[in-house]
């Protein structure tokens, strides 16, 4: 199969990114594909600690912090899937990885200063370019069904198109996080079926 390059990405941090670009690496990994988790923020390298306190590693992942996409290009040969967590911030990087991602996620909480900007983003990627139906914006840290139909629609009046599952809020997926796990291998059987419905419907769209 041709590499597949998923890039997760946006413009502020708090918005549950690396918890998604971590939980899709894990989860291909299990499916047996080739992985490579490409942490592109130097600052936080959440990804990357994350999966050094992971009890079990992955024979077939590998997860490792890059300066640039043009370093990530030249390590990524030979693996059947490039997840790239990009910066909490937008860069000349944020808009070479998006074009050429094969899909594009850019999470957002549903407060308006969460929205704004990475409602901006996606707009501004699509005006340099990037093909609008490789973009889903991915509501995260929803508490409520009202909160996450108002934080959709206002997307969708900006013709932006939102991913069907979202990722709630609970202390539950922090603790995940913290153990190193993805946020699929949840202890609590409600958490971790609601995780899996989103990493699979990301995998598959």
């Amino acid at each position: 199969m041709a590499m597949q390059v998923y890039a997760v990405v946006n413009q502020k941090g708090g918005v549950a990114k690396s918890a998604i670009a971590y939980s899709m690496s894990i989860e291909l990994a299990k499916m047996g594909h080739r992985v490579l988790l490409a942490d592109l923020d130097t600052v936080q390298k959440t990804s990357t600690d994350w999966y050094e306190t992971r009890q079990t590693k992955l024979e077939n992942l590998v997860v490792k912090n890059f300066k640039g996409v043009r370093d990530v290009a030249n390590f990524a040969k030979g693996f059947d899937y490039v997840i790239v967590d990009g910066a909490a911030h937008a860069s000349k990087d944020t808009l070479d990885i998006s074009q050429v991602a094969n899909r594009i996620f850019i999470p957002t909480c549903s407060a308006l200063a969460d929205l704004k900007p990475s409602a901006r983003l996606a707009l501004e990627l699509m005006r340099e370019g990037v093909d609008g139906k490789r973009i889903r914006m991915l509501l995260t840290k929803i508490s409520t069904e009202a909160e996450a139909l108002g934080a959709k629609l206002a997307l969708e009046e900006q013709g932006l198109k939102v991913f069907s599952s979202l990722l709630r809020q609970s202390p539950g997926y922090i603790a995940t996080l913290d153990a190193g796990k993805a946020l699929q291998e949840c202890n609590f059987p409600t958490l971790r079926e609601h995780a899996q419905k989103l990493v699979t419907a990301m995998i598959k769209r």
